[in-house]
């Protein structure tokens, strides 16, 4: 067995790669502005250092790869939410931040529940539960970017 075929490994090399060429590109920036890109990038790093440990720990205890995924898992468990997210790209614009940011938040905890249970398994308590937390998930990103940094987001065509 070979670490080369191991996916995670792959991965969490990959990952730490782009860290260092953004290190690089960040290297650039001089002061408190390279702060906070700076800190992103350091955990991008250490979560790709964990999943290449992680790995070589599973493959010390098992002997095979940690995680094998075929075509099927891999759509629903990065393509369909990939699709998600690059529907809220593209409507953005037309629907604003805040409004494709809440629609977003509920999508993907809906997907994430037909990917625990193999089927869609949502109860009306549950959705309430998702919308709830979609709210209060939107409302900390309002409170934070129109609040406190006064920064502005795209708005739609209801101005939100």
């Amino acid at each position: 067995m070979s670490l080369r075929k191991d996916q995670d490994i792959i991965l969490g090399f990959v990952i730490l790669i782009v860290s260092g060429i953004l290190w690089y590109q960040v290297d650039a920036i001089e002061g408190a502005p390279a702060i906070m890109p700076r800190i992103f990038i350091s955990m991008i790093s250490i979560s790709g250092a964990g999943i290449i440990i992680r790995a070589i720990r599973c493959m010390i205890k098992t002997g095979k790869p940690y995680q094998k995924m075929n075509l099927r898992e891999f759509l629903w468990e990065a393509g369909i939410p990939g699709g998600v997210l690059l529907m809220t790209c593209l409507f953005l614009e037309v629907l604003g931040f805040y409004i494709c940011s809440f629609i977003l938040i509920i999508a993907v905890c809906i997907l994430q529940n037909i990917i625990i249970n193999k089927k869609l398994t949502l109860t009306i308590r549950a959705f309430f539960k998702i919308v709830l937390f979609a709210l209060c998930v939107t409302g900390f990103m309002f409170f934070c970017f129109w609040i406190l940094l006064s920064m502005p987001t795209p708005t739609g065509f209801l101005g939100i």
